[in-house]
């Protein structure tokens, strides 16, 4: 009895195909009678949109109407930031010393509790 001991001799490769390729495949494999299914439709949708649409950033600078109203939002806070009182609790000394000179420069008060 002998047992089947393979060749000395190396198989032949494979051919191979690029992912994409069978990736594709998978999508518009048709079905007996050749048509595709909804379900196959959708899949080939998705993925040709997928490769079509680009992620565009828009990178414009500021319209003169965004401008204007950064304008008025610091005119406001500028008039009654003097009239809040900031109250500082559980916070280290220097970060306290730091923050109260900022304050105090723009016309606020800073109650440091006892």
């Amino acid at each position: 009895m002998e047992r089947d001991i393979p060749s000395a001799q190396p198989a032949t490769p494979r051919r191979k195909i690029p992912p994409s390729t069978v990736e594709g495949r998978v999508f518009e494999k048709g079905t007996v009678n050749g048509q595709p299914t909804a379900f196959q439709r959708k899949l080939v949708a998705a993925r040709d949109r997928a490769t079509t649409l680009k992620v565009t950033k828009s990178v414009e600078g500021p319209t003169a109407q965004n401008l204007e109203t950064i304008r008025q939002w610091q005119k406001h806070y500028r008039k009654v930031f003097p009239e809040y009182t900031f109250y500082f609790e559980s916070i280290p000394e220097d970060i306290k010393g730091r923050f109260s000179r900022q304050i105090a420069s723009l016309g606020a008060v800073c109650l440091i509790p006892i």
